[in-house]
């Protein structure tokens, strides 16, 4: 079995990994470009067990959709792990591992979806913040897109109440290791 080495970013690495960043928001996840598989295998009544790849676990949403989360690197994706080649998948740790970096500790969960764009791989991304109901970047975000159903947008209040509405959004996708307190259950 060979065992893959990673190797840490050179500066001039992270800062070409950051550049592929692209800020995302939930609503804008491509959930119908997951598929679905409509076959019934013969004589199958017990649940599935998840699935396992490397520290990503496999998860099906309710919908049917599958994602992978990291634990120890506090992540979500949805980008198949099981097809992608072992040099993507160590090109998307190195981004998050950079991502992470950036994040000065905080404990906030990444959310990518790596895609193709002209040949180049890119990462849009957020960041969730679940002690603050809020979902956030890692750089400046034009929101004109996120806010343009918004009547009045001049003022962060207004701007935190969609930023909330996109948590919930995560929430909502991403259900696995998320805890809801029976107060934020109530107030919801």
């Amino acid at each position: 079995m060979a065992v893959t080495v990673y190797k840490t970013p050179t500066f001039d690495h992270q800062a070409e990994l950051l550049k592929r960043s692209i800020p995302i928001w939930p609503t804008q996840l491509q959930w119908e470009s997951l598929g679905c598989d409509y076959i019934m295998q013969e004589m199958q009544v017990d649940l599935t067990w998840r699935k396992v790849h490397g520290d990503w676990e496999e998860s099906t949403h309710p919908s049917g959709a599958t994602y992978y989360y990291n634990r120890k690197m506090m992540t979500y994706t949805e980008m198949n792990l099981w097809t992608c080649s072992d040099k993507q998948l160590q090109r998307l740790e190195s981004w998050i591992n950079v991502s992470r970096a950036k994040l000065r500790g905080n404990p906030w969960f990444l959310v990518v979806e790596p895609i193709l764009a002209r040949g180049q791989e890119i990462y849009p991304y957020y960041c969730m913040v679940p002690e603050k109901c809020i979902i956030t970047w890692l750089e400046p975000v034009d929101g004109f897109l996120l806010f343009q159903e918004c009547m009045a947008v001049w003022h962060w209040n207004h701007k935190r109440l969609k930023l909330e509405a996109q948590f919930w959004k995560h929430v909502k996708y991403f259900p696995f290791e998320i805890k809801i307190s029976p107060v934020e259950i109530r107030a919801l």
